[in-house]
């Protein structure tokens, strides 16, 4: 018995040595962890197109001193590369990953896994094992990648716009389309991917201030990388709307009969070509097209072309080199007439009051009047020998010319005599030699008179005295129209615009979105207008500019 007990005695003795001195060599595992930074471990890429991102690995420990480890991965896809170019590695280090989605081989579409090991003989937590996981599949693109709707805040809604989704490859899949917009209409809510099948989105603007809005079309697809994908539709409502004639030189006139039929003339000059154009639309200027028939069988077709006026099919356009052309059957064909002055002078200005009584303004004081349509012209005596620039008439016996150096003309009597009406000796500073270049009435008392260094002169009794207004941005005023009595617009140099709702007592400046010289406007009434200039400038509106 005593020597049993003995020898259990001394094996718990044993035992108990061994267990402390293994104890004295046991890592501790609050001071001797790996310890791997946080990086991403799931990765897509779509089939044959571009590699994820190159991804970095930050490798420290939890103790005071630093560990040799090394790592290890088996796919030949992922790439693990150390600053020292080996496997291993003393912390605290880094190394970087790379996946190669086409190099050494193209990986078709599938799901690939790997593990990065990493492994250090004095860390508790050793190896360290951290999935991969590679997706190489489809995504879905749209044609176009995005949509931008530009349209006036009082205008119709935009027409219909389409798009396509398809896949990035071969492999088919169905799309399912959502948008939580009140502005977006959509009447396909799923296509597949492989019909390439247009897709309509309508539009409704009621409601939408000045401004640009972005709404999103979600589309959404079973194992596609990219889905859910969001389609982006910009609409921005304005208060004037660019519209694009088909050549980019200088508009001097623009008239419309009603909303969808108008023409605009101006010239062509450039190291190559000294010529005029018209331009013409019947659909309120959404398409502008060129008036061959003019540049071909029209041999003054070098005259520079500067006002237009039509009255029902009927229509005249003047420019230099005493050109006088008229069109009977709506500028399906045009025909010179007959200006009983020499070639040398420049016409500024037409305007007609019905399909007989017209007149023509331009240099040297010229004024032109005819009865019958332009069949026969006559010079009317204004005594002035300055550039006439503008016209306007209310009836055939009725109107008021405006020029160079202060001349303001009227007469009542179809112009059988025009009278020179005194304007104020002193205009802003300006006390003579001061250029009018357009002139409006909106009945016979009440008219405006526009020229250099934003002034706005008004009469309220047909022209017998005059009130001055000087815009405060002092930009050269080139255009005046009135659509009655209290809404009226100006246009001028460097994309200058104004309006008045209150029959000229106030102006406001409106910003158009361009700083080209405006040229001309036309209103039809107190909404819908258009302005014209430089560089094929036209722009539209059917909020008044609001």
């Amino acid at each position: 018995m005593i020597n049993r007990s003995i020898t259990l005695l001394t094996s718990a003795f044993i035992l108990f040595i061994f267990t402390i001195s293994c104890n004295d060599k046991k890592i501790d595992p609050n001071n001797n962890n790996l310890i791997i930074s946080d990086f991403p471990k799931e990765f897509s890429a779509p089939y044959l197109g571009q590699s994820p991102d190159q991804f970095v690995i930050n490798v420290s420990n939890s103790g005071d001193t630093a560990l040799e480890y090394s790592f290890t991965n088996s796919q030949s896809w992922l790439k693990l590369l150390h600053s020292a170019g080996a496997t291993v590695g003393t912390t605290p280090d880094s190394l970087y990953g790379i996946i190669q989605i086409s190099a050494p081989n193209i990986l078709p579409i599938g799901v690939y896994y790997d593990t990065i090991v990493f492994t250090c003989s004095e860390a508790a937590n050793s190896p360290v094992r951290i999935p991969i996981v590679l997706h190489i599949g489809s995504e879905m693109k749209t044609t176009p990648n995005r949509i931008e709707v530009i349209t006036t805040r009082e205008g119709n809604n935009p027409p219909t716009e389409y798009f396509s989704v398809i896949s990035t490859t071969s492999e088919e899949f169905d799309v399912s389309l959502l948008t939580n917009s009140t502005h977006l209409q959509l009447t396909t809510s799923s296509v597949n991917s492989a019909d390439s099948t247009l897709i309509p989105i309508d539009f409704d603007i009621s409601g939408l201030p000045l401004g640009v809005f972005t709404d999103t079309i979600y589309l959404t697809a079973d194992s596609v990388l990219n889905s859910p994908f969001s389609f982006l539709v910009d609409i921005e409502i304005v208060s004037w709307l660019r519209q694009y004639p088909p050549i980019s030189n200088n508009i001097n006139d623009i008239v419309f009969k009603d909303s969808l039929n108008g023409w605009a003339v101006g010239d062509i000059t450039d190291q190559t070509t000294v010529s005029g154009f018209i331009f013409e639309t019947n659909d309120g200027g959404k398409t502008w097209e060129s008036n061959s028939l003019y540049l071909s069988n029209n041999p003054d077709a070098d005259s520079l072309l500067g006002s237009v006026s039509f009255v029902g099919d009927n229509g005249w356009v003047v420019g230099t080199d005493a050109i006088i052309l008229h069109t009977s059957n709506n500028g399906s064909s045009w025909s010179p007439q007959t200006a009983p002055v020499a070639d040398s002078i420049d016409f500024s200005d037409v305007f007609f009051v019905d399909a007989n009584s017209g007149w023509i303004v331009g240099d040297t004081g010229i004024i032109l009047h005819t009865s019958n349509g332009g069949l026969n012209w006559e010079v009317q005596t204004s005594n002035v020998t300055k550039v006439l620039n503008d016209c306007y008439f209310l009836t055939d016996q009725i109107g008021w010319v405006c020029g160079n150096t202060d001349i303001v003309l009227t007469t009542i009597d179809g112009g059988t005599t025009w009278n020179k009406l005194s304007i104020p000796v002193d205009i802003g500073g300006v006390n003579s030699n001061y250029d009018f270049r357009g002139i409006v009435f909106t009945d016979q008392n009440n008219g405006y008179v526009v020229g250099k260094l934003g002034i706005v002169l008004k009469t309220i009794d047909g022209g017998t005295t005059w009130t001055t207004t000087k815009l405060p941005e002092q930009k050269n005023l080139l255009s005046i129209d009135f659509a009655d009595a209290q809404h009226g617009w100006i246009c001028g140099s460097i994309g200058a615009m104004y309006y008045t709702d209150n029959g000229g007592q106030s102006w406001t400046y409106q910003s158009i979105g361009s700083f080209e010289s405006l040229n001309t406007l036309e209103f039809i009434n107190e909404t819908t207008g258009w302005v014209a200039g430089y560089n094929g400038t036209i722009f539209h509106t059917t909020s008044a500019g609001l």
